[in-house]
């Protein structure tokens, strides 16, 4: 059993801790990578964001997985579709306009 451990301990050591994690590189949509976590679940299992979001996958059928968010209210959740053009439209209608405060 130590070997077997051992043996883990140095691909991990050969491999570097981020890959060891489940972290890839991924490039963003400016071109700069930044570190994505690749994690499995089954169904009914979930992760947890920050205490406050937990993801939970409700089903899954072939090619799609079914996932459930429980977040704060106030925490904006989108699929990325609908988050890109949220912001291109913001983008068109250009930065809110800020009128002085009145004395």
């Amino acid at each position: 059993m130590v070997r077997f451990w051992a043996s883990v301990w140095t691909q991990a050591l050969a491999i570097g801790p981020s890959e060891c994690l489940g972290l890839r590189q991924k490039p963003d949509p400016t071109g700069e990578s930044s570190a994505m976590l690749v994690l499995s679940r089954k169904k009914n299992e979930s992760i947890v964001i920050d205490d406050s979001i937990v993801i939970t996958v409700v089903e899954i059928r072939g090619d799609k997985v079914r996932l459930g968010i429980q977040a704060p209210k106030e925490v904006p959740v989108h699929r990325s579709e609908v988050h890109a053009a949220i912001h291109s439209e913001q983008a068109k209608e250009g930065p809110p306009t800020v009128f002085p405060a009145e004395a």
